[in-house]
């Protein structure tokens, strides 16, 4: 902050902007590769879970964290052209000048360190910049692995990479990370500057993917200010995405040609992976999600028609440029032959994508025929539309075997039994006693929206809570025993939760023991209450 403003009285930040180039043109190139810099504020909520302070309290310390990096960011840079060497009459032709310069004035933010305050100033430079290093790589590290956690906890990655150790770290999905990390720095620093590419790209599309998700909520519960932020947010980051993917809209090009190529294979790896997630899909959550297919499918043909856009003007500017110092035209051949080359590739790509999103049509088909409709109502409640027994008995068969096979993820078991429904089938009649298991089962299911619902008997009903519903089970409960406050004391539900002990538990009987015992207790204690209010 000092160095900012007690520089020399001959230094100017003139110019603000670049010959040649419109300031606002400027500006937007800048903001359009922003996105990359807020790369890392997802630790936040990743962690939100495991805080032991009000979750409300999450989105003051995301805005704070943002703001206070923005700043940062910007004293680092007014830093770096704040000093430059007496030979240049600028910073703007000193940092043109950079890449021909060695040691400490190749990097301006060192040469400024150093300017101001001594080798002191360069010490310092290096130990904040090793402590941005090591802090970024243990908060990326960090936010995958806990990504990937997550993923195998829901079932939509390998299920062994939602193990934890005895200290309840993810270290396998760790160790996934390290393992195709390492490989990286190896592709050079070129290399890297494409993935920093693609990750911006990503990051771009993950924002509005969020920015749509926060829409849709908001419209849900009629919140127009979280309603307008979303929207703004979709615009923005369609903006960013057109910036980023078409060459000619910025003065200068977002992307590196190569960093087209691998966005595509980032998009022919998605498209794999959801085809991965259909086949083995049983409860059939993927098989309408077609647009996520058509979306795949439309990044790798754009991409591969900026992509030979890129390619096809960097080779006629090559031809240009040699038939200038050269004067001969055999250039051209090449720069034809180039784009031909560009172009099959970019055909192949399309074709490919194009056959993996017809599998997974045909995998989509072949599942939902085999789900016939006898099949369905076999394992289906006919009066609450939920699982039945006979269902239940195949979800406990494959939980028993991923039990026996050490393979299981966290879950809980609920049980859960209808207050008085045999009171109201003798003084109201079993139509209001079905209406009764009807909407008991509603407000269990829309309370546990991840979890699995199983008609167990006349008026009992089980549920394995896992993923979300179990990481937020104690508020869901509270949730559920709210909404049946409003209920009693006709129609009400008693409750037993138990979770599964791994190395105890050898089987979900178990754990379906320990829960139908708590359920009964608490149908006692309600009873026992019932009898000690007055008539």
């Amino acid at each position: 902050m000092i160095a900012l403003v007690f520089h020399e009285n001959s230094y100017s930040y003139e110019p603000l902007y670049t010959e040649g180039s419109d300031a606002f043109a400027q500006i937007v190139r800048i903001a359009a590769i922003s996105p990359w810099a807020f790369i890392g504020f997802e630790n936040i909520s990743h962690f939100s879970e495991e805080y032991r302070f009000p979750v409300k309290k999450v989105r003051g310390i995301l805005i704070w964290s943002v703001i206070v990096t923005t700043l940062l960011y910007l004293f680092v840079s007014l830093l770096s052209v704040s000093a430059y060497p007496p030979e240049y009459d600028s910073w703007l032709a000193y940092i043109r000048d950079m890449g021909k310069l060695e040691g400490i004035k190749a990097v301006p933010a060192f040469y400024a360190a150093e300017h101001y305050m001594g080798r002191k100033g360069v010490t310092v430079r290096m130990v904040s910049l090793l402590g941005v290093i090591l802090t970024s790589l243990i908060g990326n590290m960090l936010a995958l692995s806990r990504l990937l956690y997550a993923a195998g906890r829901e079932e939509e990655a390998p299920q062994k990479l939602a193990r934890l150790n005895a200290r309840g770290i993810p270290d396998r999905a760790i160790f996934a990370i390290v393992a195709v990390s390492v490989l990286i720095p190896f592709l050079g620093r070129t290399a890297i500057g494409w993935i920093v590419d693609v990750t911006t790209l990503s990051a771009t599309l993950i924002y509005g993917m969020i920015s749509h998700a926060v829409y849709r909520h908001a419209k849900a519960f009629g919140l127009r200010r979280e309603m307008g932020t979303g929207v703004a947010g979709m615009a923005l980051m369609v903006c960013f995405v057109l910036l980023l993917l078409i060459p000619g809209l910025l003065p200068y090009d977002a992307m590196a040609t190569e960093s087209y190529f691998l966005f595509i294979v980032w998009a022919v790896l998605g498209l794999g992976y959801f085809r991965w997630l259909v086949r083995r899909d049983q409860s059939r959550r993927y098989r309408q999600h077609v647009v996520v297919w058509i979306i795949l499918l439309m990044l790798v043909l754009f991409s591969s028609m900026m992509w030979v856009s890129r390619a096809t003007e960097n080779a006629a500017n090559e031809a240009i440029e040699q038939i200038y110092q050269y004067h001969q035209s055999h250039p051209e051949v090449d720069s034809d032959e180039s784009a031909m080359l560009y172009s099959v590739v970019s055909l192949g790509l399309f074709f490919l994508s194009t056959s993996i999103m017809l599998n997974n049509y045909q995998d989509a088909r072949k599942l939902s025929q085999r789900l016939s409709t006898a099949e369905k109502s076999a394992v289906t409640d006919a009066l609450t539309g939920v699982k039945n027994r006979t269902s239940y008995i195949q979800y406990k068969r494959e939980f028993d075997e991923r039990i026996a096979a050490n393979a299981m993820v966290p879950f809980s078991v609920m049980v859960c039994d209808i207050n008085d429904l045999k009171t109201v089938n003798d003084t109201l009649g079993h139509d209001k006693g079905d209406e009764c298991i009807k909407s008991s089962c509603m407000m269990v299911c829309k309370t546990f929206k991840q979890s699995p619902v199983f008609r167990i008997g006349g008026d009992e009903f089980a549920l394995f809570l896992r993923g979300a519903d179990y990481v937020n089970r104690d508020a869901l409960l509270r949730s559920l025993e709210a909404q049946m406050d409003t209920t009693r004391p006709s129609g009400s539900l008693a409750v037993g939760v138990s979770d599964y002990v791994p190395g105890k538990d050898r089987s979900i009987l178990d754990v379906f023991t320990r829960a139908d015992h708590l359920m009964y207790q608490q149908k006692k204690a309600l009873k026992a209450e019932q009898g000690r209010k007055p008539r």
